[in-house]
Order: structure tokens, then sequence, then C-alpha cells
């Protein structure tokens, strides 16, 4: 709810994600951080305006190319550092285009011996491409928890994908 409150009052994305992160810091006495990867899309043309707070790169497949999010200008984890300077960028979506956003319960399943890993997110995300985007996002879900093998979750596991269909009629 503050996220979106202060998104929608800031006209800098960068700017209304350091308001958050202040907000945040205001009575945090623990010293707690959380990261986070927040966007605005435009719906009708497929830009999309982001910042990046620590988070995992998010995974865009393009054409059935898959690469990752240019995080390059992302801050540290919302509350890391007092009244930090977000900085926004941009990413131009084509039709048909899918992001993968994930929690690091994602990539760091553990079965017992290893760890899902970035490789292993790839591969199931890739093997989804031609389900539709809500199967698309149990077959994820489910290749993970499969991956772990019954043993328990090391941590959260939250996985969004967003389908950019292309321009309105």
């Amino acid at each position: 709810t503050l996220t979106g409150t202060l998104t929608r009052r800031q006209t800098d994305l960068g700017s209304a994600v350091r308001e958050l992160g202040n907000e945040l810091s205001w009575n945090n006495s623990e010293y707690l951080f959380v990261t986070a990867f927040i966007a605005i899309l435009n719906v009708n043309s497929g830009a999309m305006e982001y910042v990046c707070a620590g988070h995992d790169a998010p995974l865009v497949l393009h054409d059935g190319a898959l690469t990752r999010i240019d995080t390059t200008q992302s801050g540290p984890p919302l509350c890391a550092a007092d009244d930090y300077f977000y900085v926004a960028d941009r990413l131009q979506l084509e039709p048909g285009d899918r992001i993968c956003l994930f929690t690091d319960g994602c990539t760091e399943a553990w079965d017992g011996s290893n760890m899902f890993g970035m490789k292993g997110l790839q591969a199931a995300f890739l093997a989804s491409r031609t389900s539709n985007i809500q199967t698309a996002t149990c077959e994820l879900r489910d290749s993970v928890r499969h991956f772990e093998a019954g043993h328990p979750p090391s941590d959260d596991l939250t996985i969004l994908l967003l389908e950019w269909n292309g321009y309105p009629l």
C-alpha cells in the first residue's frame, strides 16, 4: 500500500523508492532491510520504468532468448542505507516478452546437497515458455518444489510472471 501511494505521489520513481526506504526506516530499531524490484509498466506502449533495491535481477524471455534485466543502477536494499538516492532505469518490452520476478527462495531451494540455482530457474523458465502465463507460473513453482524433493524450504518462494502481449487495438 505504501509503495503504491508513494509511486502515485511522486513523478520520479527513484524519488518514490527513496521516500519508501525512508518511511520503512523510520522506526526500525532492529535494522531490518528488504530487497525490492519496483516497476511501472505502461500497458499501452510496453515501456517499463523500474528501480532495483538490492533484489535479484528478473529474467526476460524475448523471442526464445533468455536475459536478465539490467540492474547496474541498482541501489542497496531498502533500510540498508539512509536517504539513498535511487535511480530509475527503463526497458522497452516487445510483444510476447515475458518477465520472471522471483525471490531468492527459488534459486536457494535445496535438495539436501545442491541448490536449484539460477541455472535451474532459467531452465524451468525456458521450459515453460509455450505455456500460458498462469500455467507457466505453476510450472515454475512446481519445478522448484520438485527439486526440493521433500526437504523443507530454505526461504520464502515467490514467483511473478508478466507477459506483455503488445499494443492494444
